[in-house]
């Protein structure tokens, strides 16, 4: 029985590679997130408990014309129902960390903005816990906001799109989501910006609602929306 590790698994997505995606998990667990696409065969306790049957009846349905991926939470009980499957006469596989690994995969989706050709907007997607961050940019530099994926993505991308990042935004200050503003900004040399507060207790610049600010020609301005936090702001891109 072999296993598929996360970054394999975005590439075959990513390239369209024909894959059944099967998440093992109990339904509850199923519906709080999954792998977009991936279809729920509710067997996780009945496996852990070495019944096999489930399992061997759910299976009637799944497709033998393309490779099987199985997902469970950590990886462990993924790997006995790939076993099963494969003693069953499927080509399957588990899912190498379950969806604890797959919470570290990050993608990035371009974001049309028809009225500003000239600017870069990206979204890069923290996949497994919907955290979104963005990063945009002309004239060669760029902003990010609210990063919450690797570093290593952002300058990565960046790079690649030819932008220097200069400027990190936080919509709030993070208590409830991991934030690497901080790591970024020391890894890029940027400067860190929230909305003026006394609740974030490491060095930062304050901003204040209505300022504008102009990075590489774009201009963003400040919009406090207070609610989720006190200090949470919305930013306007180019109007």
């Amino acid at each position: 029985m072999s296993s598929i590790a996360a970054n394999e698994l975005k590439a075959k997505l990513e390239a369209g590679e024909p894959l059944e995606l099967v998440d093992i998990r109990e339904a509850d667990e199923f519906e709080e997130w999954h792998i977009h696409g991936s279809r729920n065969l509710p067997v996780y306790d009945a496996l852990k408990a070495d019944r096999d049957e489930a399992l061997i009846r759910g299976s009637d349905g799944l497709p033998r014309d393309r490779s099987i991926v199985t997902v469970c939470r950590g990886g462990i009980i993924s790997e006995k129902a790939a076993r099963v499957l494969n003693e069953l006469g499927y080509d399957a596989h588990s899912l190498d960390g379950g969806m604890r690994g797959w919470g570290s995969i990050w993608t990035v989706a371009p974001i049309p903005v028809p009225s500003l050709p000239d600017r870069t907007v990206l979204q890069l997607r923290r996949n497994g816990k919907g955290c979104l961050s963005y990063l945009f940019g002309a004239g060669g530099r760029g902003v990010v906001v609210d990063p919450s994926v690797e570093v290593a993505a952002y300058l990565e991308t960046a790079q690649r799109e030819g932008l220097q990042i200069t400027h990190v935004l936080e919509t709030h200050v993070h208590a409830d989501h991991l934030s690497r503003a901080r790591e970024l900004c020391r890894a890029a040399s940027a400067e860190l910006l929230i909305l003026a507060n006394p609740r974030a207790a490491y060095p930062f610049t304050g901003l204040r609602d209505g300022q504008k600010l102009s990075v590489g020609g774009l201009e963003i301005e400040v919009v406090a929306t207070p609610g989720h936090t006190s200090e949470s702001t919305c930013y306007l891109l180019d109007g």
